[in-house]
């Protein structure tokens, strides 16, 4: 089958990658950069959007690709692009449309019902779009009917934040001590902002969130502290965590 991920940015991109390679049966997926998407066409890509193709075989009808969108703001050009390839090529359309996005301070219904009117505007038939399940799609192409899937994952499910707030939550689960030192590094963070001194630094909420975890891995897993943010992503196995398979099982029951 032909799937897309699409995901706000590089950092989403690499730890979904990751977590598709683990959870993947043999032959796992694996990040091709010589891969093709299909041979019909290719997916646009820009400077801040560059889609990451993953394969398991030769096979072109078996692909995956991990699309970093460049923000949640953009999500409506993609899948503006992705119905373009749909309705010229609908013997080969995309046949399972994964959208994983952080909530931030959004309420998830009203993410989905955006997400919805992109693809209405695009003259899908979708009647409602459920967060973290299948929702079957319709597109018509010289009147012929068309089927695909959408997959909305919006993050967290219980509580405003983004892919890093999972991961503290799962670090906090760990133990007490770790729930002791992710509630010091919130308090750290939290007293840079306050400090009247301090103004050119964490002036929005994803980028207070990614210092949090990045202290809580420079005290409990120093090693890594000073690593690139995928990196840090990948030092521990969250493939294995309640947090993160409680959110992501749905990419691993039908790609794995």
């Amino acid at each position: 089958m032909i799937n897309i991920i699409l995901c706000e940015g590089i950092d989403d991109a690499t730890f979904i990658g990751y977590y598709l390679h683990k959870v993947s049966n043999e032959p796992k997926w694996k990040y091709d950069t010589k891969a093709k998407f299909t041979e019909f066409y290719t997916l646009p890509k820009t400077k801040r959007s560059i889609p990451q193709i993953y394969t398991r075989s030769k096979n072109l009808d078996d692909r995956v690709a991990i699309w970093p969108v460049g923000g949640k703001d953009s999500f409506k050009k993609v899948i503006d692009n992705i119905m373009y390839l749909n309705n010229n090529f609908p013997d080969n359309c995309i046949d399972n449309i994964f959208i994983v996005s952080d909530r931030d301070e959004d309420d998830v219904k009203e993410t989905l019902d955006r997400i919805r009117q992109y693809f209405i505007q695009n003259y899908c038939k979708l009647e409602c779009l459920n967060n973290n399940k299948v929702n079957k799609s319709f597109f018509n192409v010289d009147d012929e009917e068309y089927e695909f899937n959408i997959i909305p994952i919006i993050i967290p499910f219980e509580e405003s934040g983004s892919l890093e707030t999972l991961l503290l939550n799962q670090i906090s689960c760990r133990s007490e001590e770790d729930k002791i030192v992710v509630n010091k590094a919130k308090e750290y963070v939290n007293d840079i902002i306050l400090n009247e001194n301090i103004t050119n630094y964490l002036n929005k909420d994803r980028l207070k969130i990614k210092s949090i975890f990045s202290s809580t891995v420079a005290i409990i897993n120093p090693d890594h502290s000073t690593r690139e943010m995928d990196k840090l992503l990948m030092s521990f196995d969250w493939q294995n965590q309640y947090e993160i398979k409680n959110h992501f099982w749905i990419i691993e029951e039908l790609l794995k």
